[in-house]
């Protein structure tokens, strides 16, 4: 067992280690966000009752409410609301691209093949949600900058994904 002392109502462990003075204190996690929540499986660890990843859905819930915040800096009440709806919108888009790519590309060598009429609609409904998906980086109310606005939706979504990319190669190398 540590040793430990009490300030006020709180327990602090403590480990002494070394000689001379103390001159540094850990708070217990460790050196990179992958070390403390992605190796321990934080994001993947699935509720016991739901099943579902609730770590992971605290997270995009935070980052949306982080993000929501900043792109109401400097906009009017409307632009704020189309840039979160818009952002959040293109976030399902792109897994529904992801979704009807599967049948044009992602099941090569499968045997039988996918018949023409899905993947007649797999073409449909992927180049109806990519025309989605550049409509929703302009605005459609009146804004200070469209520029500002399109920039604000593709460096959200840019960021977001690239954040998952690296989570994704993180947990893929220790694997």
């Amino acid at each position: 067992m540590m040793p430990s002392f009490h300030n006020g109502a709180v327990e602090i462990a403590y480990l002494d280690e070394g000689e001379g003075e103390p001159i540094v204190l850990v708070h217990g996690f460790a050196s990179t966000a992958a070390v403390n929540w992605v190796h321990p499986g934080w994001f993947t660890t699935l509720h016991a009752r739901y099943q579902t990843p609730a770590n992971s859905i605290l997270f995009v819930g935070a980052i949306t409410f982080a993000f929501s915040l900043v792109g109401m800096v400097g906009v009017g009440k409307q632009e704020a609301f189309q840039l979160l709806w818009n952002g959040s919108a293109i976030f399902y888009a792109l897994t529904y691209l992801v979704m009807f790519a599967l049948p044009l590309t992602g099941l090569n060598g499968v045997n039988p093949p996918p018949p023409l009429w899905l993947r007649l609609a797999a073409v449909s409904g992927f180049l109806m949600t990519l025309l989605y998906v550049t409509l929703s980086i302009l605005p459609i109310v009146n804004v200070a900058s469209r520029t500002a606005f399109a920039l604000k939706i593709c460096g959200v979504i840019a960021i977001a994904n690239a954040i998952g990319v690296a989570l994704y190669r993180s947990r893929a190398a220790r694997s």
